[in-house]
């Protein structure tokens, strides 16, 4: 899928040790995407960028603008946490101008 989408990926597969090294330390930065396979027990820990939540709910604002702009008509947005959907809220409200209602907590 990744490849298909021509999303320039890494895959973590306890294989190549001295690459895996390189790969990690440049995990959890923005625009990069890394997949692991085999990881379990190895205790690997990956750091996100300060500003990483920032900045990609602002890109997936984005994006859905652009969406809405081509003609979408429904946009489901899934979030997973509070603060996950005060971020993602943020940044649409930004790339609208501050135009989104609210919806109500009980929802």
């Amino acid at each position: 899928m990744l490849e298909k989408d021509a999303i320039t990926h890494y895959v973590l597969n306890a294989k190549f040790h001295e690459q895996e090294a390189h790969i990690v330390t440049n995990a959890g930065k923005y625009q990069s995407v890394v997949v692991a396979t085999n990881m379990a027990g190895r205790g690997t820990d990956i750091k996100l960028e300060s500003g990483l939540n920032e900045k990609l709910a602002q890109n997936y604002a984005k994006w859905s603008k652009k969406l809405i702009e081509k003609g979408e008509h429904s946009l489901q947005i899934v979030v997973y946490s509070k603060d996950e959907y005060e971020l993602t809220l943020k940044g649409l409200q930004e790339v609208f101008g501050g135009g989104l209602p609210r919806p109500s907590d009980s929802q």
